[in-house]
């Protein structure tokens, strides 16, 4: 889901503007606005000193507009609404609608659509990799095992081979 750009991007220079500041400021803006279909706005973090003021009036070129704070701030965040899901859907298909809805985030809600939580990618890597992290060990125990039970076959071939025989069919039948 695409959403719109309701305010332009800003260019700001430094807080303590100079002339190159000011003036890499507007070109940037006027360079982004003939590339892009994004608006770009230059704009000024201070004061303009004399300098910056003569050169702009000699080329007849507006000064930024003033900001004097360059915080973002809530109305500056492009939000995109998200389907609530059930708190027992499974982190599979939570997984899958957050990759089709190309979010990372899915808010988990109840009956009367109110935030219960939310599931971020991040979870479902880290239950992914807990399940990676047992089986791995679970593969070293059973790697353990196997050494075990050849240490046990190794000992029955010895001892029947000490006894005059007869190792073979002892490794066949296991015991």
């Amino acid at each position: 889901m695409d959403f719109e750009q309701e305010n332009a991007v800003w260019v700001i220079g430094h807080r303590n503007p100079d002339t190159d500041s000011i003036c890499a400021a507007i070109a940037y803006a006027d360079l982004q606005n003939h590339l892009s279909e994004t608006k770009y706005e230059p704009k000024r973090a201070g004061n303009l000193n004399e300098e910056t003021k003569y050169v702009l009036r000699k080329f007849k070129v507006k000064a930024p507009a003033y900001v004097d704070d360059v915080r973002t701030q809530l109305k500056d965040i492009a939000f995109r609404r998200t389907i609530g899901v059930s708190s027992s859907i499974s982190l599979k298909r939570a997984w899958e609608l957050m990759t089709t809805s190309k979010v990372v985030t899915l808010p988990i809600t109840g009956e009367n659509n109110e935030l219960l939580g939310l599931i971020v990618n991040g979870d479902i890597a880290e239950s992914y990799m807990d399940v990676l992290d047992a089986e791995r060990s679970l593969f070293g125990a059973e790697i353990q095992l196997a050494g075990v039970r050849a240490a046990h076959l190794s000992s029955i071939i010895h001892v029947c081979m000490a006894l005059g025989g007869g190792w073979e069919e002892a490794a066949a039948s296991g015991s």
